[in-house]
């Protein structure tokens, strides 16, 4: 029999129901946490990393069904959760949106323990045996990474080792980059593009993947722009860590699904100046330590953090900027979906002014004819 989960979140708008949930796997020895809405719940599992979600299909804000499917779909989740949903009545349409939706069970209240409790041992015992094969495969060893499959796990892991050097006041090892992005020039020339990492929505990491699609979609860019070998190599490298200052700021800043407050926003501004400090501590080149200071800068000055206009943005700088509000328009995320590549250009064409106008119109072109990005 499979030891039982320890953590549960319950998403119920119904506070008596909820509570006799909460009573019956308190005495079980469970950590019970509680969410009154969709919204409610993406923060508190954020916060707790339950182990399994018990969630009612209608919910005020945001209901159940597009709060799993976001779940689902949402590349910052830490890992997949198992999702039990509940309905007070048997509606075979809300059962299958549901399914669709990526929940794992279904149950109709009211319903007896015993049938909830079999139902959560079912799904533990499945999750359990998926993580470590999951395990496994990425304990493969990667002897030939220049395979477009094993550049992605090897680049993804790359990452995701040196932000946690950093958040960890350890060194950032930037040689790892270096061989990545090397082998990465290696595939352009051979295959002309990068598409292999591109909207990888397997890996839930967000900060991770979104720095893995900026370094390969930069790439691409500037390999059809025709830029030098050494060019290309810099905006790889500059790419993977344009985000490393993240790693200093509140985790609750970065993962808030509501707007951030005025003060919140100042702090998030902080991290190209903290990612280019961090940069410099470790020698990394100039031009690589301007993509982590400059890709929030715009054309008009509008952006942050020196408010640079025109010339005084590097060209890593400008084409970084344009690569980075691509990714984050088209990307998931739980408090909101991404937009698809059209509706994304014609945002950031919207922004009068933003981008260097040369770039973003080359940029435009090979995005429509899916030279790039595919």
């Amino acid at each position: 029999m499979p030891v039982l989960t320890k953590r549960i979140l319950i998403v119920d708008d119904d506070l008596n129901f909820s509570d006799i949930l909460s009573d019956f796997f308190l005495k079980k020895g469970w950590a019970v946490f509680t969410a009154k809405n969709g919204q409610l719940a993406v923060s508190s599992i954020h916060a707790n990393d339950p182990d399994i979600i018990l969630m009612n299909v209608d919910l005020p804000v945001r209901d159940g069904i597009t709060t799993c499917n976001l779940l689902r779909r949402d590349i910052a989740m830490a890992r997949q959760y198992p999702i039990i949903m509940m309905a007070a009545f048997p509606d075979k349409k809300k059962i299958v949106k549901s399914i669709d939706a990526g929940c794992d069970d279904f149950i109709i209240k009211p319903f007896k323990f015993d049938v909830l409790i079999n139902k959560i041992e079912k799904i533990t015992e499945f999750y359990h045996k998926k993580i470590n094969i999951q395990k496994q495969e990425g304990e493969s060893d990667y002897k030939d990474e220049e395979q477009e499959a094993e550049i992605i796990v090897y680049s993804r892991n790359a990452i995701k080792k040196i932000f946690s050097n950093t958040m960890n006041d350890r060194r950032i090892e930037y040689p790892v980059v270096q061989k990545v992005v090397d082998n990465m020039v290696k595939i352009l020339h051979r295959e002309n593009n990068l598409p292999m990492a591109f909207k990888m929505k397997s890996y839930n990491d967000y900060i991770y993947i979104h720095s893995i699609n900026v370094a390969t979609l930069a790439m691409s860019f500037a390999y059809h722009l025709k830029w030098e070998p050494s060019d290309l190599q810099i905006i790889g490298e500059g790419g993977f860590m344009h985000d490393i200052g993240k790693t200093k700021i509140d985790l609750q800043i970065l993962m808030k699904p509501d707007k951030l407050t005025d003060a919140e926003f100042s702090e998030m501004k902080k991290h190209p100046l903290l990612g280019r400090d961090i940069l410099a501590k470790d020698n990394v080149s100039d031009e690589i330590q301007k993509i982590a200071l400059e890709h929030h800068e715009r054309i008009n000055g509008s952006g942050y953090p020196n408010h640079l206009s025109g010339e005084q943005i590097s060209k890593f700088g400008k084409l970084a900027a344009i690569i980075d509000a691509y990714d984050a328009l088209t990307t998931d995320r739980c408090f909101q979906g991404g937009v698809d590549s059209l509706n994304a250009l014609k945002i950031m064409s919207e922004s009068a002014g933003q981008f260097d106008p040369i770039l973003f119109d080359k940029f435009t072109d090979l995005i429509k004819n899916e030279t790039i990005g595919k």
